[in-house]
């Protein structure tokens, strides 16, 4: 697949070159073990640098197709680096909180108690899943806060997909449709994820923003689909029953994107009815190409999975130091382009 962030992704093991400002360092809190490290005989040195290993631990909101992928992204950077790192490996474990924020905490309080070194956090709710983050930083990991909550408990805060910048691009896809077309009019269903993760409301609230200041765009109806593909599904159907005018659909992410389309094509009405989406993975581009889904922005989720374990690890080693990571660099995937993003 074409790469969105060819900048981002030649990150090397060296440093990072990212905006922002100071943090508290990895190298602070490994202080101790070096200073105890400088008391041991070289061979003892050779002896423990030999069986390091690093802990990371992903806290992941809700599995879906899309952070699957993003699992998937991990997985295969820790794999790369433990086949060239000769003193230490890397261990990842996942954490599924399905959408649950007392699991989430829960979770995280094992993961304190197991020991793990690093966080990787995708809050289930903005502010219900604070407590969790608050305690693994208490207790010394190195917090990868990937929702960008605005915490100062994370060691640093990582945006790799900007909200505004998504939806901008969604929106101006919406307008070129409106410019080719001046009998177009949208009448748009929203299907949010879920309300308590207050960062992707945005992914509907711009279509209401757009429609008071286009009198051919219309937000028809919305409701939450909680990240649910059969949920997101069944509020299709409802809709179709009820919104005869309805031509498309905006979806918070590819697995709603999916139910949504299942719907329209049901009740014979997908060529009537448009569906636009966030995230981009292979199946994103080959549901674009079999007209399943009509358009998606986004980052290549498995280099968004190889941005999140290996920041982690950047941190952990103090070689990168800023609090902030904002990537603006995005793609959008159609009709007229998804030749350039097969595999």
């Amino acid at each position: 697949m074409k790469k969105c962030l060819t900048a981002l992704l030649t990150i090397t093991l060296s440093g990072l070159l990212f905006a922002g400002c100071g943090s508290k360092s990895a190298g602070e809190q490994t202080e101790a073990p070096v200073t105890q490290k400088e008391a041991l005989s070289d061979e003892e040195i050779v002896h423990d640098a030999e069986e390091k290993t690093i802990r990371i631990a992903y806290s992941l909101d809700q599995m879906s197709e899309g952070n699957a992928v993003v699992v998937d992204g991990m997985e295969q950077w820790v794999e790369e680096y433990n086949a060239t790192s000769e003193n230490e490996k890397i261990e990842l474990t996942v954490f599924d909180a399905n959408a649950n924020v007392e699991k989430q905490i829960s979770d995280v309080d094992t993961i304190i108690v197991d020991g793990y070194d690093i966080l990787v956090f995708s809050c289930v709710d903005t502010e219900g899943s604070m407590p969790a983050m608050e305690a693994a930083d208490a207790a010394g990991l190195i917090v990868v806060d990937v929702r960008d909550t605005g915490s100062d408990a994370a060691d640093v805060r990582v945006t790799v997909q900007d909200e505004k910048v998504m939806t901008d691009t969604l929106r101006a896809w919406m307008q070129e449709k409106l410019d080719e077309d001046p009998e177009l009019v949208w009448n748009v269903g929203i299907i949010y994820g879920t309300a308590a993760q207050t960062l992707q409301l945005e992914r509907g609230d711009f279509v209401k923003r757009f429609a008071e200041e286009e009198e051919r765009v219309n937000a028809i109806v919305d409701a939450y689909g909680n990240w649910d593909t059969a949920v997101a599904m069944g509020l299709t159907e409802d809709w179709l029953q009820v919104y005869d005018d309805i031509n498309l659909v905006v979806c918070a992410n590819i697995g709603m994107a999916q139910g949504a389309s299942a719907a329209l094509q049901a009740s014979n009405v997908k060529d009537e009815v448009k569906v636009i989406t966030f995230d981009i993975t292979d199946d994103t581009v080959l549901n674009i190409r079999d007209g399943v889904i009509d358009a998606s922005v986004g980052c290549d989720m498995i280099d968004i999975g190889r941005i999140y374990a290996e920041i982690g690890v950047q941190v952990y080693h103090g070689d990168f130091t800023e609090d902030v990571f904002v990537n603006s660099e995005l793609s959008i995937v159609d009709s007229d382009n998804y030749e350039d993003f097969l595999k």
